[in-house]
């Protein structure tokens, strides 16, 4: 009788556990444009797979430059290549956004300025790109100040919300070819120096929007998606009690439970945090103490862990991080940025700027130009790899962690298939899940594998037949809770002809 072995119980340590520093901005990286920068966001405009980076100006006596949009382009070596130029008209403050409104990989960009939206689509199925750009505008026109981008009547094309300076929003309805077919008034009470987002705020499983005031009345105006360019609502959130507040929030699962929640800048130096309820409903939580004046935030997986964590860009230039652990948001490191009194709320994105995988951040710094600071720590990440080798008689698995964050709750699920023959032994203490004369299909788990660890599993098999013909072949998937970015090498698979036929029994 053949005799087998624990799956992974004969372990081969390669390197110890080593500590990894935690995510954080390296200093600005300063690219110069002129005129005034206002807005950035970051997307895949191109359709080529990289991030890439979009700046608008307004006016600053500078006629080359002034009321442009310039879209950086990565290349392949993770450069930004010189800038493309679009004149778009005329404004005082602008909104940008990136999403794919319609169905090719290049993402459209969406501007808003001093007369309605812009529309930049690069046309990659043909033999030279196209880039297009098409203005829309509402009736008399709107200063729009924010955009954002959702689906508003649920037909699977994604529409733009365009929120003015405090003459409400339009809603401008998406063809899904990368055009607009109509645009719809919607008021809203924001009143100057607003922001706005996008997320699920009550469970439906359709994103809403949220418009904070940052003059005024300095509310938060939630409006819910109920299919229609009216939406249903709003719920007003007061983080200042009457008071004159910030202008600033941010989306993103701050407590990893699934749901969207919001974070608030209740005033120079606060912002309040929101939670969404099991019922779908946003709940005061607490305040996160941050640096003064947040004028840009945003949530974003920075530390690529599986949980959102928050950006707030400050007045001064300033960036502070807040990570999410297991219990919550903690306040990280703060990397200060070239100087810029005021900030534009939509003035900052995030996003991998140079291909190594770790996100990275973009400002529109009005004094400097475009403000990248290079995300570092990115490797403190989890990466299962699982390699399958056959020899006569035996089977080896080798797993491995090539990451440095330690994987949690590891499973393993192998299965074995013989051609042609029969598979007489191949016993194992992990469960079995299925099991016949030519298959068997099992499982082993573990509690965690550490970074840079690795271990074997070894079984020997017993094959019976009588055709030169026979294979035998293994399938390994490896899988983790911890959050990986890398999921290729999960998979291991081997097949080999088995040389040495035996009587069948």
């Amino acid at each position: 009788m053949l005799h087998s072995v624990r799956l992974l119980a004969a372990a081969l340590v390669l390197s110890a556990p080593t500590a990894h520093a935690a995510y954080s901005l390296a200093p600005a990286d300063i690219h110069p444009i002129g005129s005034r920068p206002d807005a950035a966001a970051v997307g895949d405009v191109n359709g080529d797979g990289r991030d890439d980076v979009v700046v608008s100006t307004t006016f600053y006596f500078d006629e080359k430059n002034d009321y442009h949009l310039f879209v950086y382009l990565q290349q392949a070596d993770g450069t930004l290549a010189e800038p493309l130029r679009f004149p778009y008209g005329y404004a005082d403050e602008t909104g940008l956004a990136i999403g794919n409104l319609d169905s090719d990989a290049a993402q459209e960009i969406v501007l808003g300025h001093g007369g309605g939206i812009m529309i930049i689509d690069w046309d990659k199925g043909r033999l030279h790109p196209v880039v297009r750009s098409r203005t829309h505008t509402h009736g008399k026109g709107r200063r729009v100040v924010d955009v954002a981008l959702l689906d508003a009547d649920r037909d699977g094309a994604l529409d733009v919300v365009a929120q003015a300076w405090s003459e409400g929003a339009v809603i401008y309805m998406g063809n899904g070819t990368g055009g607009i077919r109509e645009s719809v008034d919607l008021p809203t009470p924001a009143s100057g120096y607003n922001d706005i987002g996008t997320g699920d705020f009550n469970g439906d499983g359709y994103r809403d929007f949220v418009v904070q005031s940052g003059q005024g009345e300095t509310n938060a105006y939630v409006y819910f998606n109920n299919g229609t360019p009216a939406f249903a609502g709003p719920l007003v959130i007061d983080p200042t009690e009457g008071i004159w507040g910030g202008e600033a929030l941010g989306v993103g699962d701050f407590n990893n439970d699934g749901r969207d929640d919001l974070a608030i800048a209740s005033d120079s130096t606060e912002v309040k945090l929101y939670l969404q309820d099991a019922s779908g409903t946003l709940v005061y939580d607490r305040i996160l103490d941050t640096a003064a004046n947040p004028n840009a935030m945003l949530g974003h997986d920075l530390d690529l862990d599986g949980r959102d964590d928050l950006l707030i860009l400050h007045g001064g230039g300033a960036i502070s991080v807040f990570l999410q652990d297991a219990t919550g948001l903690k306040a990280g490191p703060v990397v200060n940025g070239p100087y810029a009194t005021h900030l534009n709320t939509q003035g900052m994105g995030i996003g991998d700027l140079d291909g190594d995988g770790c996100p990275d951040v973009a400002v529109a710094n009005y004094n400097y130009g475009l403000v990248i600071h290079k995300g570092q720590g990115c490797n403190s990440v989890a990466d299962l790899a699982v390699e399958a080798v056959l020899d006569d008689g035996m089977l080896s698995l080798h797993l491995a962690n090539i990451g440095q964050r330690s994987a949690e709750a590891v499973e393993t699920r192998v299965t074995i298939e013989v051609s042609q023959g029969q598979l007489v032994d191949a016993t194992v203490s992990c469960p079995v899940e299925h099991r016949d004369a030519s298959s068997m299909r099992f499982t082993c788990t573990r509690g965690a594998l550490a970074g840079n660890d690795s271990q074997w599993m070894h079984v020997p098999l017993e094959i019976s037949t009588r055709d030169r013909r026979a294979r035998v072949s293994v399938s390994a998937l490896t899988t983790t809770t911890t959050h990986e970015i890398e999921l290729r090498n999960n998979a291991g698979a081997a097949s080999r002809r088995i040389l040495t036929p035996v009587p069948g029994r």
